[in-house]
């Protein structure tokens, strides 16, 4: 048993972290005509991989902890974990580690944690999306692809600094 759950322990986190990357959408700039389009890329990825993540990782907790709990603690894996409490357990760890994954392991997590920090502190609107738009309407950013850039050097070294 204990030789099981070690290959399952490797076999598991390989499955999951290939997964992931087939997962993963990658952006072709000539596709991409707005930043709103970038965006929401990148939310759709970051969704599905947190879910395959935090399924496939509890799942792979799980299988391991039902192979190796009983010959390393001596006690029946059903004794501790029986009557349902196992799958409230896979189910927090499930929640837990798609939340860990869609805000730190994504480029849209730190995106979120950013815009909801600046917005709540007043230095930036609520909606930051809008907010750009204007200001490309008014000459301050330029669009290039999915992304957008000052359009003179001095806010950009101001905002920089």
């Amino acid at each position: 048993m204990g030789f099981a759950a070690g290959l399952f322990t490797r076999v598991g986190p390989w499955f999951v972290v290939t997964v992931i990357r087939v997962l993963g959408v990658p952006l072709d700039p000539t596709e991409i005509t707005r930043p709103v389009e970038v965006l929401r890329t990148d939310r759709h990825t970051a969704l599905r991989q947190a879910l395959f993540v935090g399924v496939g990782g509890s799942v792979v907790f799980w299988v391991m902890m039902a192979f190796a709990f009983e010959p390393a603690f001596g006690v029946p894996f059903d004794v501790v974990f029986g009557g349902g409490r196992w799958l409230l357990s896979f189910l927090t760890m499930a929640a837990l580690g798609a939340l860990l994954w869609m805000l730190f392991a994504s480029g849209w997590g730190p995106w979120l944690i950013a815009r909801s920090w600046l917005s709540l502190s007043g230095r930036l609107p609520w909606s930051v999306m809008v907010f750009l738009a204007a200001a490309h309407q008014r000459g301050v950013l330029r669009q290039t692809g999915g992304v957008y850039q000052f359009r003179h050097a001095r806010p950009r070294d101001y905002f920089a600094s």
